[in-house]
């Protein structure tokens, strides 16, 4: 059991980038687009041929659709922070696992705290709502210094000052 004072976890739903969107629409148009083109353009006996092929894109495609069930969940224990993605309520991952003593700064995006920063590498495992706030850390990695994007709640933020007041940032 962890002490009430060190322990928080945060869910939160990710969005589909415009991008990513977009990609996914495109895909699914052409999978139902690329059957019925095999069957009205090719001719005679290798309709066959070019329906299997079309259908083998399909399937091809729809692995490699952008899933829009994609959440995140923040675990700070301890001082260690885990960035964990859950895909479609079921498959989860550890994307990123950092400890507060390899963090440089943790502030809001935008902030003039994060300037001497910008150019690094991001990871991006926030809300992707605009309409949220996001946070940055700056944390040291196995190949230099990443930024990572989050949608801290309070109770989050909290923890991670009670832990190390001097690198959390709220301004």
């Amino acid at each position: 059991m962890y002490n009430e004072g060190l322990y928080s976890d945060t869910y939160v739903h990710s969005r589909l980038t415009q991008q990513e969107s977009m990609r996914r629409r495109l895909m699914l148009a052409a999978c139902v687009i690329l059957p019925i083109l095999a069957l009205v353009a090719v001719p005679g006996m290798f309709k066959i041929i070019g329906l299997l092929v079309a259908v083998i894109a399909d399937i091809v495609m729809i692995y490699f659709l952008p899933n829009p069930h994609i959440d995140y969940e923040y675990v700070f224990v301890d001082g260690q922070i885990d960035f964990d993605r859950i895909i479609a309520q079921n498959t989860r991952k550890t994307m990123c696992r950092t400890d507060l003593e390899k963090v440089e700064v943790v502030a809001p995006e935008g902030s003039h705290a994060l300037d001497g920063f910008q150019n690094l590498p991001q990871q991006d495992y926030s809300s992707r709502n605009e309409e949220d706030h996001h946070y940055i850390v700056v944390a040291k990695g196995e190949k230099g210094n990443i930024r990572i994007r989050f949608t801290p709640d309070e109770r989050l933020l909290d923890q991670m000052k009670m832990k190390s007041r001097s690198k959390i940032k709220d301004e």
